[in-house]
């Protein structure tokens, strides 16, 4: 039998057997079980917003950057406006932080 093999297999199954002999105690097994699941699958939830946040930045951060380059460039506002879709506040603000 493989938990005669491997300890770690062994004890968990040792575990288990006195685990299911008391209702109370598999209850409450459970329950935590099913909390530490709820909590990997928020973690995740939230990972996978933060990612979502960087890359909304990250396109920010371009659209930014080309605007940067066509006022350089001596391109008009409304202009940059449409090709950015950058609003004009923000297209004189970069204006001011040259």
């Amino acid at each position: 039998m493989v938990s005669e093999a491997n300890p770690v297999i062994k004890k968990a199954t040792d575990l288990l057997m006195t685990m299911s002999r008391d209702e109370e105690t598999r209850q409450m097994y459970e329950a935590r079980e099913e909390y530490l699941l709820g909590r990997q699958i928020e973690i995740q939830g939230a990972k996978g917003e933060g990612r979502e946040e960087g890359r909304i930045e990250g396109r920010e951060t371009e659209r930014k950057d080309i605007a940067m380059k066509l006022i350089e460039e001596g391109m008009n506002d409304e202009f940059i406006e449409k090709i950015t879709g950058l609003d004009i506040a923000v297209i004189r603000s970069l204006h001011n932080n040259r």
